[in-house]
C-alpha cells in the first residue's frame, strides 16, 4: 500500500482558468515509520504494566508496615518512589488508551445525550480543585444541547482540556476558566478557554502531536504525559470532526471541538 500527499493549484492568466497543477508526494516511508512507532509503544506498553502494578502494591505495603518504623528520610525517598511509579504508569495507560483510539480497537458507542448532563458531571469532578487552587469556572451553555456522540470520550475530551488550563492558569484568585458550547452551522461548537501562560505560535503547530508538551507550569503541579491532547485529535477526528487551538502567549488559550447534533 502506498501513501501519496496531494497539492494542487489552480492556474489562472487574464482572468481566465488555463489549467491545475497537481503534485503528488509519496509519504509511505513516513506512514510505515509512525506505524512502528505505533507498535513498538502499545509493545512496550503492555509489557511494562503488569511488573509496574507489581512495584506499585509492594511500595504500597512497605508504606504501611514501615510508616512510623523507619525515619523520615527513607520515607520521604518510599514516598519518592511511589509517586513517581504512579506516574509511570499513567503514562502506560495514556499510552494504551491511545494505541486502542488509533487502532479502532476502541469503537465509538454513539449515543445521543445532553451535553449539559455531561459538562455538569465534569464540573463536579473538578469542584475541589477549583476551590482548592482559587479558578473561577463559567459555563456558558443553552438549554436542550442534543449531541450525537460517545458520551465517555467526549468526558476524557473535556476532562483533558480542562485539566490542562488549571496548570497554566495563576492560582491567586485570577485564574479564570470558560467552557461555551453553542449551536453552529448545524454543528455543536465546544470551547475551553483560559487566561493563563498561553502557547507560542511556534509549540501551536504541533501541540497534538505525541509527547509534545505546553510550556513549563505556572504552578507546582504535576507534569503530564504529553499525550493528553494527541488523545483528544483521535477522538474528535473519530467522530469525523474537528479539534483546534487559539492562544497568545501571556494572555491565555482557547481550544475548540466541534460535534454532531442529534439525528
Amino acid at each position: 500500500v502506498s501513501y501519496y500527499r496531494v497539492y494542487s493549484k489552480l492556474i489562472s492568466r487574464n482572468n481566465e482558468n488555463i489549467g491545475v497543477v497537481t503534485l503528488l508526494q509519496n509519504i509511505t516511508k513516513f506512514k510505515e515509520t509512525d506505524r512502528l512507532k505505533s507498535d513498538f509503544l502499545a509493545i512496550a506498553s503492555h509489557e511494562l504494566k503488569t511488573p509496574l502494578t507489581s512495584i506499585i502494591m509492594s511500595i504500597d505495603m512497605l508504606l504501611r508496615d514501615l510508616t512510623g518504623k523507619v525515619d523520615e528520610e527513607n520515607l520521604e525517598l518510599l514516598k519518592i518512589i511511589e509517586e513517581e511509579s504512579n506516574r509511570l504508569r499513567n503514562l502506560v495507560n495514556d499510552l494504551l488508551n491511545l494505541e486502542k483510539i488509533e487502532s479502532g480497537k476502541d469503537p465509538l458507542i454513539m449515543q445521543e445525550y445532553d451535553l449539559n448532563i455531561l459538562i455538569d458531571r465534569v464540573m463536579e469532578r473538578f469542584k475541589v480543585q477549583f476551590d482548592e487552587l482559587k479558578i473561577k469556572f463559567i459555563k456558558n451553555t443553552s438549554e436542550n444541547l442534543q449531541s450525537w456522540s460517545d458520551i465517555g470520550k467526549i468526558d476524557l475530551v473535556l476532562s483533558n482540556l480542562i485539566s490542562n488550563a488549571v496548570k497554566f492558569v495563576k492560582h491567586d484568585g485570577s485564574g479564570e476558566i470558560i467552557l461555551t458550547v453553542e449551536e453552529k452551522n448545524d454543528k455543536i461548537l465546544v470551547s475551553v478557554a483560559d487566561n493563563g501562560i498561553g502557547i507560542s505560535s511556534g509549540q501551536q503547530a504541533g501541540i497534538f502531536n505525541k509527547f509534545q508538551k505546553i510550556r513549563e507550569s505556572v504552578n507546582d503541579i504535576q507534569k503530564g504525559s504529553g499525550l493528553g491532547l494527541s488523545m483528544c485529535k483521535e477522538i474528535i477526528k473519530a467522530h469525523k470532526n474537528n479539534i483546534w487551538v487559539e492562544s497568545e502567549e501571556d494572555k491565555g488559550t482557547k481550544f475548540y471541538f466541534t460535534l454532531d447534533k442529534k439525528k
